[in-house]
């Protein structure tokens, strides 16, 4: 019995360590930021195939 506590005290532990750390992960633009050029490949019309 005190192996089950011991074991669902240390899961307990690091599941909130994890989520803490989780928490300080900072993805995509942030604000001000703005995205950099990129091509658009043209795949219908008049000029299909083409990068715009």
């Amino acid at each position: 019995m005190r192996t089950i506590l011991a074991l669902g005290i240390v899961t307990g532990a690091l599941l909130v360590n994890g989520v803490t750390k989780a928490a300080d992960v900072e993805s995509g633009l942030q604000v001000g930021d703005y995205p950099g050029a990129f091509y658009v490949a043209d795949v219908t019309g008049p000029s299909a195939g083409e990068k715009l």
